[in-house]
C-alpha cells in the first residue's frame, strides 16, 4: 500500500494547499477568501471524492489522513 492509500496524489497536493491557504487567511482575519473558495471547489469536484460523495466524511476523513501521512513523510525524509 501506498503512503497515500487510494487517495490520488493531485487531490492529496490540493488538500495541503488548501490547509497552508488557510492557515495564511487564519493569521488575517477579513483577508479575500476567493482562492480558498476556488480550492475547497477543486477537492469537492474530483472524481474520486465524487464517487464517494454517498459517504463524503469518511471520504474526507481519509483525504485528510493520507495528506497528515504526505507531511509526515515529506518532514521525515528531508530531515534525514
Amino acid at each position: 500500500m501506498s503512503i497515500l492509500g487510494s487517495v490520488p496524489y493531485d487531490l492529496v497536493v490540493l488538500e495541503i494547499q488548501r490547509r497552508e491557504l488557510k492557515a495564511e487567511l487564519d493569521e488575517h482575519p477579513g483577508a479575500c477568501t476567493y482562492e480558498l473558495d476556488v480550492l475547497k471547489r477543486d477537492i469537492a469536484a474530483d472524481p474520486w471524492l465524487a464517487e464517494r460523495r454517498a459517504d463524503w466524511r469518511t471520504a474526507r476523513k481519509e483525504l485528510a489522513a493520507a495528506a497528515d501521512r504526505y507531511i509526515a513523510w515529506w518532514a521525515d525524509s528531508t530531515l534525514s
